[in-house]
């Protein structure tokens, strides 16, 4: 079970075995042997397995499934994938947001006090047009 663990934990995170044996100072075989529960881990080895992942030994402990897969979640708008120009896994929309808000932070920064209360002004009278704000 703390093989399954580690294994996830490294994909997830990207790293290769051959990177992590190398932090751990230990052959990828001995990794890979590891990981599939052919050796057993000792308590030295899995706090050093713990650091070089960046988690904490209970995190190295618990169950695998509750570990994240690295895999992107599809959206879907009423049961149907996202269509074109459409972001299409939560990690695209997320990334698109934070390009926007950067995006307008940084215009936002380059306002005085009057701007930017325009800008406040501006933006809560949008809210009131039904052509700009989301349907109900």
């Amino acid at each position: 079970m703390i093989g399954e663990t580690v294994k996830k934990i490294r994909l997830f995170k990207k790293i290769s075995q051959k990177e992590l044996a190398a932090k751990l100072g230990i052959s990828p075989n001995t990794l890979y042997r590891y990981e599939h529960g052919d050796i057993s881990v000792s308590l030295d080895m899995l706090n050093k397995i713990a650091a070089a992942l960046e988690v904490s030994v209970d995190t190295l402990l618990v169950n695998p499934d509750e570990i994240p897969d690295n895999k992107p979640t599809p959206i879907y708008f009423d049961n149907k994938p996202a269509p074109d120009g459409e972001p299409k896994t939560m990690g695209d929309m997320i990334k698109g947001a934070k390009r926007l808000q950067e995006s307008l932070e940084k215009a936002y920064t380059k306002l005085n006090t009057a701007g930017k209360t325009a800008v406040n002004e501006y933006a809560e009278y949008l809210t009131t047009k039904e052509e700009y704000t989301k349907e109900k």
